[in-house]
């Protein structure tokens, strides 16, 4: 949880200060630029007992599980990966690029052009995370990213009073995010921090 947290604070700062970058007032950035600096110092400095510790053996507690339960369980992994691979990849290429109703996005949600390639830029880097083998400490960042982009996409919607196309905007990000938790609690032993 401690990881969701700091993944979570550390991309609200960054992207305020690239928001504010990008919106040419320069004068806001020091602010959350200061903040994503302690938030990344504060994880490095963290004492031994609020880490988790990533080199240890593989964990054995799948081996008390039957055969038929653990090739469920890979089956459903595997299929969830594919489908945030896929869509994180498609659709941060369609944000950064600006294409196949992202712009219709911004004028729903009045975001500013930016954002969609900001949003589109992590996507992508989300979804890399996820797929590659390792790196169990930066899927764990990925999958809260992926949950917190997704819920709040729904959010936004909601709050922006699109319930055209039979609330298309809301249902789709928040099934999404149930994939993500899916994915998340069915991971192999080999792709988990614990």
């Amino acid at each position: 949880m401690k990881e969701w947290a700091y993944e979570g604070v550390f991309f609200v700062y960054s992207g305020a200060v690239i928001s504010a970058w990008a919106n040419g007032s320069v004068q806001y950035i020091a602010g959350p630029l200061i903040f994503a600096l302690i938030t990344v110092v504060s994880w490095c400095l963290r004492p031994p007992s609020r880490r988790i510790d990533t080199n240890r053996s593989s964990p054995t507690e799948h081996q008390d599980e039957s055969s038929a339960n653990r090739t469920w369980k890979a089956i459903g992994y595997w299929t969830t990966i594919v489908i945030l691979g896929f869509v994180l990849l498609s659709g941060g290429f369609g944000e950064i690029f600006h294409l196949w109703g992202t712009l219709e996005t911004t004028s729903i949600l009045h975001y500013p052009l930016y954002f969609l390639s900001l949003i589109g830029a992590w996507k992508i880097l989300g979804g890399i995370a996820i797929i590659v083998p390792r790196f169990q400490l930066l899927k764990e960042w990925a999958y809260a990213g992926i949950f917190f982009n997704m819920t709040g996409a729904a959010a936004s919607h909601a709050m922006s009073n699109d319930y055209g196309n039979g609330s298309f905007h809301i249902i789709v990000p928040l099934a999404f995010a149930g994939i993500a938790i899916a994915s998340w609690a069915l991971r192999p032993p080999g792709r988990k921090l614990l």
